[in-house]
């Protein structure tokens, strides 16, 4: 890594599937100072060869690297996937990709949401090895309004093969994505400077979106931009192929209604000790009995 990488200063957001993260990515591409594209899949891997050998990284992971180069480039699908291949073949290191899409997006800081990088707590602390000066936002949703999403989503073949690679054959699995990501988050976070990072409840975004907003433009050094409060504007990198929530167009805007979701879910078990104590140190609510 050369010292251009080591003066970048990506922002990520950190959080479990189903949590509310392509809402939260859209309303930060809103704004003129950041280019949020979708899920870029690149901190769990060193190189791109390494990133290509991937199963499904062709065919549906890796369409928002693909779409954040033909933004970036005012260029077509094809020649953005060619110049994809072409740093494949000359297996080009991670933290130069980073630098290309942040030389790019200049002077907008580069927003990298990919969920799945939060299963991996050596993934996070990758990014603060690379980054030394990048920010964070933790984006966390009660665990059951997760899980049930989790839970329904997990019957499209998809989603169960490329997000959540067939793990999730129980309510119990569900909530041991929603555990591992946050407590690894949390860990993560822990060793991160308090100004370089702040935590947003999904819950809170829906029903305090300018609020919220605002104290992200805070933390990353903007001025807060109204854009940020209407995600269902054109030109945000949610049109064709859905990448990241594919229910996302089936909404109209941001839905208050959303924070009560999980009042509604019935779990056929309790939830763990640890599950409970982590929604407890976020205030979230936890019914002692949930099963019908």
């Amino acid at each position: 890594m050369n010292e251009a990488t080591c003066d970048l200063h990506p922002v990520f957001v950190l959080c479990s599937p189903r949590c509310g993260s392509t809402l939260l990515r859209v309303m930060l591409a809103g704004h003129p100072g950041l280019f949020a594209p979708p899920e870029l899949h690149l901190l769990p891997y060193r190189t791109m060869a390494e990133r290509a050998n991937t199963p499904g990284m062709s065919e549906f992971m890796g369409l928002g690297l693909v779409k954040a180069l033909t933004v970036l480039s005012d260029t077509s699908m094809k020649t953005a996937q060619k110049e994809l291949r072409a740093w494949e073949r000359d297996d080009r290191s991670i933290p130069d990709v980073y630098h290309a899409l942040t030389t790019a997006a200049a002077p907008r800081m580069l927003v990298d949401k990919t969920p799945t990088y939060a299963e991996h707590l050596e993934h996070l602390e990758r990014a603060g090895a690379w980054f030394p000066k990048a920010r964070f936002i933790h984006l966390i949703r009660h665990p059951l309004a997760v899980m049930d999403s989790i839970m329904r989503l997990n019957r499209k073949p998809m989603v169960r093969d490329f997000v959540f690679r067939g793990e999730v054959d129980s309510w119990r699995a569900a909530e041991t994505i929603w555990v591992r990501h946050n407590r690894n988050s949390a860990r993560f976070l822990a060793t991160v400077a308090p100004d370089r990072q702040t935590t947003i409840r999904y819950e809170d975004l829906v029903t305090r979106p300018e609020a919220m907003m605002r104290a992200v433009c805070e933390m990353l050094g903007l001025t807060f931009d109204r854009g940020m409060l209407d995600p269902y504007q054109p030109g945000r990198m949610t049109e064709g192929i859905a990448i990241g929530d594919v229910n996302f167009r089936n909404h109209k805007g941001v839905d208050p209604a959303l924070a009560e979701a999980w009042r509604d879910v019935r779990l056929p078990h309790p939830l763990s000790d640890e599950a409970q104590a982590l929604a407890a140190a976020y205030d979230y609510p936890v019914p002692v009995a949930t099963a019908q």
